[in-house]
């Protein structure tokens, strides 16, 4: 269908000039205010940056892309296509003041030019977490640094350090962390 037939069937009685214009470019704040129906599934390609799709028509492996704001040194740029990913992890203790592992990510980024946030979340010193939240809150180590490093388009590494003592065999260190980057 046509961009003017679809201005006839949604706008009827509209005189000429206040019909869309197929010609015309979407200002940086316009919105289109049309609805699509969707018929069959949503592929990640689809997908424009800030979409709001229905759960219902997307493929388990869609994303959600962003455009967001970066700023370095101080310009300011958007940047598109952005997603994020999340998600949690344990170190179990070796006897050393720094433990580190590697995480994979859900979904790869086009590269390895992207941000990851990682916090100490605490300590489980019964057995292995199933969750982020087996972890006692009360006994937590002093982790004086963490630490991330890109290594793929896919994976990054995580590490802990103390300030003083060591990271006991006995227990396990819980980790959190955001990833944000490139995915088109």
């Amino acid at each position: 269908m046509s961009l003017t037939d679809l201005n006839e069937q949604l706008n009827p009685k509209k005189k000429d000039k206040d019909r869309i214009d197929p010609e015309a470019q979407l200002e940086d704040k316009s919105v289109p205010y049309v609805k699509l129906q969707l018929s069959g599934k949503v592929k990640n390609s689809d997908v424009a940056d800030n979409a709001a799709i229905p759960a219902s028509k997307l493929n388990s492996d869609v994303q959600y892309k962003h455009t967001v704001q970066e700023q370095s040194l101080t310009t300011n740029t958007k940047l598109s296509n952005q997603i994020i990913q999340r998600g949690w992890g344990y170190i179990t203790g070796d006897d050393s003041a720094k433990q580190h592992v590697t995480v994979t990510l859900p979904v790869a980024f086009n590269n390895a030019d992207y941000d990851v946030v990682a916090n100490y979340i605490g300590t489980n010193s019964a057995s292995n977490p199933t969750s982020r939240s087996d972890m006692n809150t009360s006994f937590q180590a002093c982790v004086s640094k963490i630490f991330w490093t890109p290594k793929t388009s896919q994976t990054f590494s995580v590490e802990l350090r103390l300030t003083t003592g060591v990271f006991g065999t006995q227990f396990r260190q819980l980790y959190n962390w955001i990833a944000i980057g490139t995915k088109t």
